[in-house]
C-alpha cells in the first residue's frame, strides 16, 4: 500500500501489532486464539474483550453488570480467570489464548458448567 494514500496514522507499534488512529477512533490489529482457533482483525482499542468475543461468534460470553462483579463475562485467558467485560482490547496481548464456555466440553461429553 502506498503510504501517501493510507489515511490511517500509525500511532504506535506494540508487540508486533499496529495501532492506528482513524478520525477520533484508535484502532488496533488483534490476533487471538479462541477455543483453539486463531482469529485476527481490527477493532477499536477501547472495545471490551467481551464485546469482541460476542462479535466474532461466541454468544456464551455475557455482559451482565458491565463492572466485572457478576461473573457472567468470565473467560479463561492464558490460564487465568478474566472478567472480559472490563478488559479493554488495548490491554490484551497478541496471541492470547482464550477459552470461553463454548470451548468447554462437547455434545457427547458435557461439562458441568
Amino acid at each position: 500500500m502506498d503510504r501517501r494514500s493510507d489515511t490511517r496514522l500509525c500511532v504506535k507499534k506494540l508487540n508486533c501489532r499496529q495501532v492506528y488512529k482513524e478520525g477520533d477512533l484508535v484502532m488496533k490489529e488483534y490476533k487471538l486464539i479462541v477455543n483453539g482457533t486463531e482469529y485476527t482483525g481490527q477493532c477499536e482499542e477501547s472495545k471490551s474483550l467481551a464485546d469482541l468475543l460476542r462479535e466474532i461468534g461466541f454468544p456464551g460470553v455475557k455482559v451482565g453488570c458491565g463492572t466485572g462483579q457478576c461473573g457472567s463475562c468470565n473467560v479463561i485467558m492464558d490460564g487465568k480467570l478474566t472478567r472480559s467485560c472490563v478488559r479493554k482490547m488495548k490491554n490484551i496481548p497478541d496471541g492470547a489464548e482464550i477459552l470461553t464456555i463454548e470451548g468447554i466440553g462437547n455434545e457427547e461429553q458435557l461439562h458441568p458448567l
